[in-house]
């Protein structure tokens, strides 16, 4: 069923995927691919030789072979639009991931891993291979780092005034997902801006 990079738009059954990153019940892809419309199990788990991590910086984490058997907890989502699962696939595709197969719960699934960052250092492995519980973590390290990353992109835009009224209204509860909705509803570039020697962000002239 899946021998092609796509599927075929006319084929009708329901695709059932198992996603266990920014795809997951509430996240943002899963929000940017507006999933909530389809069927899903959430919590289940994918027993094999995978691992969850992630590198300092980021809001995403990376599924990879591993040489230890582990469980890996995320959500079952069926897509009955193969269109939808098309821009899914390619998404991860252009990211450097390669479709895998499992059978979880008698379900057969899909999902995508990476093979390419096995190669890094700097790994941080997520406790109980579980995303979801990692980003509700109150002080965990990649939340700090990727609000401190996405505040300077942020605050070095030319978008002030819009910027300081939604910190005045969301001071209390911005989050990660919050500041990626800002980004993205500005069309703010996702590109760090410069340093200084000392470290320091420069603000860019207008």
């Amino acid at each position: 069923m899946f021998e092609n990079s796509v599927i075929k738009s006319e084929e009708k059954s329901a695709i059932a995927i198992f996603v266990y990153g920014s795809l997951r019940v509430g996240l943002y892809n899963y929000k940017r691919f507006d999933l909530d419309k389809y069927e899903s199990i959430k919590n289940v788990t994918l027993k094999g030789f995978y691992e969850i991590y992630t590198f300092e910086g980021l809001g995403y984490p990376f599924l990879s072979p591993s040489d230890t058997f582990n469980s890996i907890e995320g959500d079952i989502i069926f897509i009955t639009d193969h269109n939808v699962f098309n821009s899914i696939e390619r998404m991860e595709l252009c990211a450097g991931y390669e479709r895998e197969t499992e059978t979880i719960n008698e379900t057969f699934v899909c999902f995508w891993i990476s093979k390419r960052e096995s190669q890094f250092h700097g790994k941080i492995f997520i406790p109980n291979n579980n995303w979801l519980q990692f980003m509700n973590m109150n002080n965990n390290v990649i939340k700090r780092k990727k609000l401190v990353n996405d505040w300077a992109i942020i605050r070095t835009s030319n978008k002030t005034k819009i910027i300081n009224d939604w910190i005045i209204k969301t001071k209390s509860t911005n989050t990660v997902q919050d500041v990626y909705s800002l980004i993205d509803s500005l069309k703010i570039e996702r590109k760090l801006p410069p340093r200084d020697a000392k470290g320091r962000f420069i603000k860019e002239k207008k």
